[in-house]
């Protein structure tokens, strides 16, 4: 079996800030939706989101390429303020070798809480998460690269569970390959179009940076950066015809400074 030496980086490490326009109800058009619908208006209740995160914090092994303390850092804090909720289901899914995951700010403050966050999010209602390591997602946990299997209907041990109806990604990466990088791109592809499984993913940061192809690259994702324009735009190319650069990324702006 082929092994990726996935390269990821992270590409939002400190909470974004918002410009002073408004609060991110108004500025969202959620405060208008809420007048209009009323009671109606969806919380997030009974949707199942997976929540895939880059490693960061402890260093890692040059030998192992694993972290030093074992645990990969990117699940978002159960015990945050952001929180606490005694229904709010985290499912951690710990990738092998490692024996258990660790928080990760990034996770919490900078992703989770304006996720599914009880009072930063228009989907506070949201409480089963499927927490997931972006390598894992990407190979065993989820994509099954160079497998001669199709993507998983769910994380291991979760077969029997629903599949997440939204991802969000909150990382950009390469492996370095470009055939890889043409294979996890139409696995996504593959996997969104199948199972209606909505993957929301970022871009880079910086104006004028080189556009990661992992995942803005895919067809069928909505790709989000921040309003300010300080991103990268447009597409990578990788192997073969298809994804190539020349489209148009990213597919939406919130607001934020920051993807």
């Amino acid at each position: 079996m082929r092994a990726a030496a996935v390269v990821i980086a992270c590409f939002c490490m400190a909470t974004p800030c918002r410009p002073a326009f408004a609060t991110f109800e108004d500025d969202s058009r959620y405060t208008k939706l809420s007048e209009v619908l009323g009671p109606a208006t969806p919380t997030g209740a009974g949707v199942k989101i997976s929540h895939v995160e880059a490693h960061g914090g402890d260093p890692i092994d040059p030998n192992t390429l694993l972290p030093l303390d074992g645990q990969w850092n990117f699940i978002a804090d159960p015990n945050s303020v952001h929180f606490l909720n005694p229904d709010k289901n985290f499912n951690v899914v710990v990738p092998p070798p490692t024996t258990g995951a660790d928080i990760s700010t990034h996770a919490t403050l900078t992703t989770g809480q304006f996720l599914y966050g009880n009072t930063n999010s228009i989907a506070s209602g949201i409480i089963d998460v499927d927490a997931l390591f972006v390598d894992h997602w990407l190979q065993d946990g989820l994509l099954r690269f160079a497998q001669p299997l199709a993507p998983r209907v769910a994380p291991p041990g979760g077969e029997t569970l629903p599949l997440a109806r939204l991802g969000n990604h909150s990382w950009i990466g390469t492996t370095q390959d470009s055939m890889f990088n043409l294979e996890l791109l139409q696995r996504a592809d593959y996997l969104i179009d199948k199972d209606n499984a909505i993957q929301v993913v970022g871009v880079g940061n910086t104006r004028g940076s080189p556009q990661q192809p992992l995942m803005s690259g895919a067809f069928n994702v909505i790709s989000a950066a921040g309003i300010s324009g300080n991103h990268a735009i447009g597409t990578a190319a990788t192997a073969g015809p298809l994804y190539q650069t020349g489209r148009t990324r990213p597919d939406l702006v919130a607001p934020t400074n920051s993807s």
